[in-house]
């Protein structure tokens, strides 16, 4: 019914308009996609511009969530990208693997253009001079994908080592999902050092918060971008991840991730980041340098050129 109903009020808006258009979609949302090929089908000369942020594996393949969510999800990103390949001018990805898939699927290479993210680093401010504690900031999504049911594995290995750390956990998930995985801090006897701050709307009490903290976590299977790690490194944070395609293609081997489900090297890799104050210090300021490229502003500027080079609407 959701569906529905933002389909009709899509077209509904549309039929406001009786001239060719530009029309972009920020996501590859079924509702979007078919309001927007209807309203091509009557101005032909109308360009279709879409934003990808992320691939729905196989059902049979993914890991972490139901089955029955991630083959619905699934269906309907085909169902999508069928309409998308065949009516889309312009396709803007978030990275190479995206890329690599949709051109196997039959998408014309010409059309896919990689643009990343942006991070608006000008609103993350730093305050240097408040004492940072052996805290370590999880943000995301609760969800076993985001690999939040590895932390009551890898915390204890650095609790044995730092004894004064704090596991900080920002975000949300549904009420099982998070019952299930303080039972698993409860039994691992490390709840009380875990702090669950729950869903936190405003940006600026979230960069507070990673301001206080010294390590950034995120043991995520599957990421389109992983915007968060560039908000903590922006933060001053030194990230840890798994090491999956994304991250390789941003930041190479300057990056430290771990092997997939590796929880003692997951573990030692913030050991080493909490004790050595120095070495902490001189990551995050590799990866500042690295993430300066994908400010928002410059995605912005070059997202733009492209829609102008394909928006030749008469």
């Amino acid at each position: 019914f959701a569906f529905l109903n933002s389909l009709l009020k899509i077209t509904k808006i549309l039929k406001e308009f009786k001239k060719p258009l530009i029309l972009y979609s920020s996501g590859d949302f079924i509702c979007n996609i078919l309001s927007m090929v209807i309203y091509k089908k009557r101005f032909p000369k109308s360009k279709i511009i879409i934003r990808v942020c992320h691939l729905n594996e196989n059902p049979f393949k993914r890991k972490g969530n139901s089955f029955s969510s991630s083959l619905f999800s699934f269906f309907l990103q085909t169902i999508s990208f069928f309409w998308i390949k065949k009516n889309a001018d312009l396709v803007l990805l978030l990275n190479k693997s995206m890329k690599d898939l949709l051109i196997r699927r039959g998408f014309s290479v010409e059309k896919l253009v990689i643009t990343g993210a942006g991070v608006d680093l000008e609103k993350i401010k730093i305050t240097n001079n408040i004492k940072r504690e052996n805290e370590i900031i999880f943000l995301g999504r609760l969800s076993k994908t985001k690999g939040i049911f590895d932390l009551p594995k890898i915390m204890p290995m650095v609790l044995e080592q730092v004894p004064d750390a704090k596991l900080v956990i920002i975000g949300i998930g549904n009420e099982k999902i998070i019952n299930n995985i303080k039972r698993e801090f409860y039994k691992a006897n490390i709840l009380d050092k875990v702090e669950f701050k729950g869903y936190i709307k405003e940006k600026n009490e979230i960069y507070h918060i990673m301001n206080k903290g010294k390590v950034f976590i995120l043991p995520s299977y599957e990421e389109g971008w992983g915007i968060v790690v560039f908000e903590a490194i922006a933060c001053g944070l030194a990230p840890v991840v798994y090491d999956i395609p994304i991250f390789r293609e941003i930041f190479g081997s300057d990056i430290s991730n771990v092997s997939l489900r590796d929880f003692s090297d997951f573990a030692a890799e913030i050991i080493n980041l909490l004790k050595d104050e120095k070495a902490r210090q001189d990551y995050n300021l590799i990866l500042k340098e690295k993430i300066k490229a994908y400010n928002l502003s410059n995605v912005i500027r070059r997202e733009i050129e492209l829609i102008e080079r394909v928006s030749n609407v008469e």
